[in-house]
């Protein structure tokens, strides 16, 4: 609790910032790879099994302030998720390529406030411009995580494979609430339209410092029993695509020094 509301002070004094200046909001959106790394468990997998990155979606709000023709900073307030994917490759039909891989996913959500550098580079004649950013986000998750998920082959499934029906693909999540800081570089290129609004698309890469989640996944093949571990940093990449209102201005305050 204690760390979602640090999270929610940070976003306020975001907000208020942006009420007293010349910022610009936008909202954003994005779609990520979330790498995992192996870290136990028996080295040699079947060659059914598959780790896969976690595909996670992002949607989230901005406040970017334009410091001077190159140089601008952003922060804002993103949600999101991260997690550790599987699968066991079976036969299938080519007209249903869908059905190549029995699926076992599990995720956990976070929330992220990041503080962003940016160099904008000279627009051209139809103004666009390239841009490039660096920074430091502050990543949360609230509660303690313990999740288990089994999946079990289909009768097809285990006719098209050669499985028994005694074979399986499971997964145990563990993971403590958290609050913890990331670093992240994105590349992108920018529309300038007029009235000052903006569309932005950027590639987007972000790298965590420390073990947030671990994953053990155990499965059967063939009557032959594996098992691995993995563990997320909250390591991902991928592209954001944002839209920039109307810059607005707060309240000129006025201070008479006596």
């Amino acid at each position: 609790m204690k760390k979602l509301l640090t999270l929610a002070a940070a976003f306020v004094i975001c907000t208020n910032i942006s009420a007293q200046n010349n910022w610009s909001i936008g909202a954003t959106v994005g779609s990520f790879g979330n790498h995992s790394v192996y870290s136990g468990g028996m080295q040699n997998a079947n060659a059914l099994f598959n780790h896969n990155p976690y595909g996670s979606g992002m949607i989230g709000v901005v406040f970017r302030k334009t410091l001077s023709p190159h140089w601008s900073v952003q922060t804002g307030l993103n949600f999101s998720s991260m997690g550790f994917e599987y699968a066991m490759a079976k036969n299938y039909s080519l007209m249903q390529p869908k059905d190549h891989f029995m699926v076992n996913n599990v995720s956990m959500g976070l929330t992220t406030i990041p503080a962003t550098l940016i160099w904008n580079f000279n627009p051209n004649c139809k103004n666009v411009r390239w841009f490039v950013g660096a920074g430091l986000s502050l990543v949360g998750h609230s509660a303690t995580t313990n999740a288990h998920k089994n999946v079990d082959p289909t009768t097809t499934e285990t006719a098209n494979t050669g499985m028994s029906s005694t074979d399986y693909l499971n997964q145990t999540v563990t993971a403590s609430s958290f609050l913890t800081v990331n670093g992240h570089l994105m590349v992108g290129v920018e529309k300038l339209f007029k009235k000052g609004t903006m569309l932005s698309l950027a590639a987007y890469f972000n790298r965590g410092f420390a073990p947030l989640a671990t994953s053990t996944v155990s499965y059967s093949v063939n009557g032959q029993l594996y098992n691995h571990s993995f563990t997320n940093y909250n390591n991902f990449g991928g592209l954001t695509l944002t839209y920039y209102f109307k810059p607005f201005k707060g309240k000129a305050v006025t201070t008479v020094v006596k």
